[in-house]
């Protein structure tokens, strides 16, 4: 089912395989990017009434996000690996590949990006608000780290066994997919109007943004890689950490 990938559709069309399974990350981009020029072509045309579609989206998204993941029993991501194929498939197109439930960040992004425009052309709003001083900007920067270790570290502290507490996990499901980008947002928003530039300078480094290009094809293509070396091989497997290193260090190259 190739034309599914290749078509960017594989995240609503899963009843059957697909060329790549994780290519449905690809496709969410691919999705959020056909809708991001109406939302902006409406924005210039009448923002207020943008805003009300962008939020009006973000309510929708959050709320398909609870009833999802609700509805489908699954309050933990783990707990879907114990069941069968069949249900992985629809956990996967009802909720964890849906566009509809992956939006809500890409329109948080949206928003921002209408902010920094206004920003840019004089009006006054969070951007100017952190322009004003370097501690502000530092305060910024802070909040925006502690939200990447509290969604990061935080709830491994709730973890009982394999499990989170329900409702926890149903909270986790609404509402991290947004927290983790807004804490990425606010560390980067100082370098965006000019200030903590040793900050900025160490984030725009040119080494990540090569490392960043390396790992994510490495990603796209890895387990293609791995299934093509261990389906070719005419002895049976041991793995271990000699082993492992080898076809890592192959695989990298």
């Amino acid at each position: 089912d190739f034309w599914k990938n290749l078509l960017f559709m594989d995240n609503v069309l899963t009843e059957s395989d697909m060329c790549f399974s994780w290519g449905w990350y690809l496709s969410n981009d691919f999705q959020m990017f056909l809708l991001a020029p109406f939302i902006c072509w409406i924005y210039l045309k009448n923002r207020q009434r943008s805003l009300h579609i962008l939020w009006a989206l973000f309510v929708m998204s959050t709320m398909a996000a609870y009833a999802y993941s609700s509805n489908s029993g699954v309050y933990y991501m783990l707990e879907i690996f114990s069941k069968g194929a069949g249900d992985i498939e629809d956990y996967m197109a009802s909720y964890y590949g849906n566009p509809i439930v992956r939006m809500a960040p890409y329109l948080l992004g949206l928003y921002l990006g209408f902010l920094f425009k206004e920003f840019k052309q004089g009006k006054k709003n969070f951007f100017s608000w952190i322009k004003e001083s370097n501690f502000k900007s530092a305060v910024c920067a802070i909040v925006g780290f502690e939200i990447l270790l509290f969604t990061t570290f935080f709830p491994r502290g709730l973890q009982k066994g394999d499990h989170w507490k329900n409702g926890f996990a149903m909270t986790w499901n609404i509402s991290t997919r947004t927290l983790f980008p807004l804490g990425v947002f606010l560390i980067i928003a100082p370098g965006l109007v000019g200030n903590l530039k040793t900050l900025s300078a160490f984030l725009s480094n040119y080494y990540f943004t090569l490392i960043s290009r390396v790992s994510y094809s490495g990603y796209l293509v890895h387990l293609i890689i791995l299934q093509i070396v261990f389906a070719n091989t005419d002895q049976l497997l041991g793995f271990n950490q000699g082993y492992e290193s080898m076809v890592a260090f192959g695989i990298a190259v």
